[in-house]
């Protein structure tokens, strides 16, 4: 299936099958080498309301692998984000943090996603994963790359106190 286990809007059991068990074998590959494996998805694991990505987590070991959680593009996918991370939380190692209005990624709370309700979700659950800003540059100067990602980071800093 060219669109992955739910490219055509429903989930394909053969591909889903497929990915669930490189995703257990290369796992235990990790793990054979002292490393853990953790799976960054991208806006179509997250579409249909993330179903593709509760399969992935229900058929893969939580032992082998665990979920880096672009909270972006699972946004963007029109996916309850801060509903996914309560329930699998223990499963997600990070998140990769962005804001978007308009379906533009903007700064760090300047867009349309509800981060207070994240924060609350992070400090009730005492998650101890890792928050990374995922600052695509939103424009081609690269001189003002270095003043994006300290934005990011101040916003980080103010409302998850990290």
């Amino acid at each position: 299936n060219p669109g992955g286990p739910y490219g055509s809007g429903k989930l394909d059991e053969e591909s889903l099958r497929k990915k669930s068990e490189a995703l257990n074998t290369v796992g235990k590959v990790c793990r054979q080498k002292g490393l853990r494996l953790v799976y960054h998805n991208h806006k179509p694991e997250f579409q249909g309301n993330a179903a593709e990505s509760e399969e992935l987590l229900r058929r893969t070991d939580p032992e082998l692998v665990s979920l880096l959680l672009d909270q972006g593009h699972a946004y963007d996918a029109g996916a309850d984000v801060n509903a996914f991370f309560k329930r699998h939380h223990t499963r997600i190692d990070a998140i990769h943090l962005r804001d978007l209005k308009a379906g533009k990624q903007v700064p760090l709370g300047q867009g349309e996603y509800d981060f207070k309700t994240l924060a609350a979700i992070i400090n009730e659950t005492r998650w101890p994963g890792w928050l990374e800003t995922e600052e695509e540059l939103r424009t081609k100067d690269f001189s003002l790359a270095d003043e994006a990602v300290q934005s990011d980071r101040q916003f980080i800093k103010k409302m998850f106190g990290t």
